[in-house]
């Protein structure tokens, strides 16, 4: 069921696993508005979808999600701590564009 929750879900682990980015981030982008528009908290699969962003190398995006999920105020002081080292670890310049 292309918009059954927990299917999506799924797929998006499964295609971690498999190491098929591209497809865990169109997967949760879906699960993302579909959730949201039930009015659901997003905020997991925000988080994901941002590691998912970091891993093709969207870091624009892996950092604009970041950012939303920090903004929700809705995290302990570990995730908080563990989503602001994840910040921080994107946007270390790259040694090789100096």
């Amino acid at each position: 069921n292309p918009d059954d929750p927990y299917s999506l879900f799924l797929l998006a682990r499964i295609s971690r696993a498999r190491n098929d980015f591209a497809t865990e981030v169109e997967t949760l982008e879906h699960l993302v508005n579909l959730t949201a528009r039930a009015g659901q908290p997003v905020i997991h699969y925000q988080i994901y979808l941002a590691q998912a962003y970091a891993k093709l190398g969207q870091n624009k995006d892996a950092l604009k999600t970041y950012r939303e999920v920090l903004n929700q105020g809705h995290l302990n002081p570990e995730q908080t701590i563990a989503i602001e080292d994840s910040i921080s670890a994107i946007e270390v310049p790259d040694p090789a564009e100096k």
